[in-house]
This record gives C-alpha cells, structure tokens and sequence, in this order.
C-alpha cells in the first residue's frame, strides 16, 4: 500500500485511522463471541429441560410442588478492628 503524505497531518491522520480500525475490529471479535454465547443460551432455552430449571431455581427461586424451602440465617458478625 502506497500512501503519499505532503504534511504530518496526513501521517498523524493515517494513524488514528489504522487505530480506530484495530478497535472496531476488536469490538466486532467481541461482539461475535457474545452472540455465539447467546445462541447457546437459546438453543439450551429451546431444548434442555435441566437448563431451564436451573435457571428458574437460581434467578426466579421457584421450587417444585411439595417442595420445602428452608432459609438459613447468618447471626455471625465480623469483629470490627480498631
């Protein structure tokens, strides 16, 4: 590639360039393997059962009918440090 530059500015402009372009291709790298994650995550929407129950005992705290759900209370304190 042959770039002809009559002042600095157009070295220095060049450059910023090349910069913003290793960023947005980085970006684009990272937005890629974010939506590959999500097209996992949906196809394990989709078609695993396990999946889906995890996920609605862990976010949403549903249990199954019959089920007990016991709380566990920490009275234990941190001893402050004077």
């Amino acid at each position: 590639m042959v770039i002809l530059s009559f002042s600095d500015l157009g070295l220095i402009r060049y450059f910023q360039l090349k910069n913003e372009h290793n960023r947005l291709l980085t970006k684009i790298d990272d937005l890629k393997i974010h939506r590959d994650a999500l097209q996992i995550e949906k196809k394990l929407l989709e078609d695993d059962m396990d999946y889906i129950e995890r996920i609605a005992r862990e976010k949403f705290r549903m249990v199954k009918p019959g089920e007990k759900v016991f709380r566990v209370k920490d009275n234990r304190t941190v001893p402050s440090t004077n």
